[in-house]
């Protein structure tokens, strides 16, 4: 006969399996479970957390507002360290948007107990800060400063959670290859300062022109050692390859929000620096040490890498991870290219990037849900299901209350059906008392066939899914089409054929695994059948906007054409 055997309250353990040989076997749990007052304490600490987050929004949403209502007109302020113009204001919105789009996200870990830091959100406004200084950046030192700044916040929210060793081997990794990385772009102004004497962008420009440089004779060669080191501090921190290593395992370790932080906001903010630092500091396509080759090569390699590479993952935060370098690599083309069409073109194609990724991670962390499950119901054969429906029923009302989640296994229901289908087929008094209880269960998404059925039982996630999917693929007329079109022409523009032409070939790779990724969860079965809990309302207002751009951008491009023109013009000319 099913049963379960409960373990004691002093252990606190939860784990049910029903065996189908008819015994009840206990599976133990190698962690505690909290104590019911634990729990409380923690869920009004979510809650006084979530009162912080709402907090640092309207922070947000008072800068964005100061910034608009800011005249655009071009200046130099702190002793010509900063810069304000028409690029940074449009690189600061879109940072702070992309902030606020990452809190919305996470209202829900926040409210649950996921994040239980007042440190994160303190952090996340630090480094918010830092992006916004670093986008203005006009000189070398405040440069630095800034994206060590950044790096220190970004160092300790990887290894935020911290019963998690894979979080604090993330930020460990992190630390020590984003230190080597600051070391090397570090030497690289080092030597620029050492022989040219200055710091400022627009005092570098006039020295690193071809005739300067000839000018300086033998110390051209130091300050073309420091312009290459510091396009390799940068190339490290933006994941290109091949300095791209230290990005799957940070990406997989870290929290989820975290990985979604890492993999929208830095960036802008990055590549907005480097576009302004090569192409009015250093870029110089006369001389024979132009960065043109480097750029070209590391887009080369990265799309190769991230193409291939992400072919044989299994966890969805490494796909990520390695599709985030691909895409890394189309964005250099516009960088190399070194024209305003291709900055344009890179600034189109860092948008529509930005918008997907917020968008899948969005999908993600509506699926993962904050506490982990301490129990799970396993009926592995369908004679068991009616015999086992009390056990259930008092699964759940324990459960309900020590505000735990629970888990059931395919076996659990018929695979045609979900687990509320079954328990409304066998008990239906019972299925208004299941409905009541609001208990919902953990997707732990961790590996890319955690999304098996997500069509059948959360269309509207899958759905939303598929179509980011296939814009990151590439396919018209979603917004990843134009991205790469454009980046394409620019580098037809330019003669770079052969960097066309493997960007198209790549691209045409990277469709099998993210169409692979829609025939998961359609036409899979899962591992694991989910009762989801409702979106929260944040989550679903950045789902809706950024599917919508991503979605509609064909029919109404003007917009981001015009914002990146303008853009691309105040830089170039």
């Amino acid at each position: 006969m099913y049963g379960a055997i409960l373990q004691t309250q002093q252990k606190k353990k939860w784990q049910y399996l029903f065996s189908s040989s008819g015994e009840a076997l206990p599976e133990l749990d190698q962690r505690a479970m909290k104590s019911l007052s634990e729990l409380k304490g923690t869920a009004g600490l979510g809650s006084l957390i979530q009162n912080v987050s709402w907090l640092a929004l309207w922070s947000l949403l008072l800068t964005l507002l100061l910034i608009i209502h800011t005249p655009i007109e071009t200046a130099l302020v702190f002793s010509n360290s900063l810069i304000l113009d028409y690029f940074t204001f449009a690189c600061q919105v879109a940072v702070l948007l992309a902030i606020a789009s990452t809190i919305l996200m996470n209202l829900t870990y926040f409210q649950q107990g996921r994040q239980l830091l007042f440190e994160w959100i303190i952090l996340l406004l630090f480094s918010t800060l830092s992006m916004l200084l670093m986008v203005s950046a006009y000189d070398l030192i405040t440069l630095y400063l800034t994206i060590e700044l950044q790096s220190l916040c970004f160092y300790v929210m990887a290894a935020s959670k911290r019963d998690s060793e894979f979080s604090t081997e993330a930020g460990l990794k992190y630390f020590l290859l984003g230190a080597f990385s600051s070391g090397i772009l570090l030497f690289g102004c080092s030597l620029i300062y050492g022989f040219t004497g200055v710091t400022n962008f627009e005092e570098l420009a006039k020295i690193s022109t071809g005739y300067e440089i000839t000018l300086l004779g033998a110390q051209s060669s130091g300050i073309y050692l420091g312009i290459f080191l510091i396009a390799v501090g940068f190339l490290f921190k933006i994941t290109a390859a091949p300095f791209h290593m230290w990005a799957p395992d940070v990406y997989e370790g870290s929290p989820t929000s975290v990985t979604a932080l890492f993999s929208i906001v830095p960036k802008i903010a990055l590549l907005a620096v480097m576009v302004r630092i090569f192409i009015i500091g250093f870029y110089d396509p006369r001389s024979s040490a132009s960065l043109l080759h480097v750029f070209f090569f590391c887009s080369i390699f990265s799309m190769i890498l991230g193409s291939i590479a992400a072919m044989a993952q299994t966890k969805i935060k490494r796909l990520l991870a390695y599709s985030s370098i691909g895409h890394v690599g189309y964005l250099l083309i516009g960088l190399a290219c070194g024209t305003s069409e291709g900055i344009q073109a890179l600034l189109i194609g860092l948008f529509i990037y930005v918008w997907t990724t917020i968008n899948v991670f969005a999908v993600i962390l509506s699926t993962a849900h904050p506490s982990a499950p301490k129990g799970s119901v396993q009926l592995t054969n369908t004679a068991s299901k009616l015999t086992a429906l009390p056990q259930i029923k008092n699964i759940i009302k324990e459960a309900e209350l020590e505000k735990q989640v629970l888990r059931f296994s395919q076996t659990s229901a018929p695979a045609s059906t979900t687990l509320a289908h079954f328990v409304r087929q066998e008990s239906q008094p019972f299925y208004k008392q299941f409905e009541r209880t609001k208990l919902f269960l953990e997707l732990p998404v961790s590996f890319i066939a955690d999304f098996g059925a997500l069509a059948k039982t959360n269309p509207i996630l899958a759905i939303t899914m598929a179509i980011v999917m296939f814009s990151y693929a590439g396919i018209p007329p979603l917004a990843g089409f134009y991205s790469k079109y454009y980046l394409f022409e620019a580098a037809i523009g330019c003669g770079a054929y052969l960097v066309t032409f493997i960007g198209v070939i790549t691209s045409v790779i990277a469709c099998f695994y993210y169409i692979r990724l829609v025939k998961i969860m359609y036409f899979d079965k899962p591992q694991t059948w989910i009762l989801y809990r409702p979106i929260n309302q944040g989550c679903a207002a950045v789902l809706a906007i950024t599917l919508f751009l991503v979605t509609f951008f064909f029919f109404y491009p003007s917009p981001l054409f015009l914002l990146t023109h303008q853009m691309a013009l105040n830089l170039c000319l």
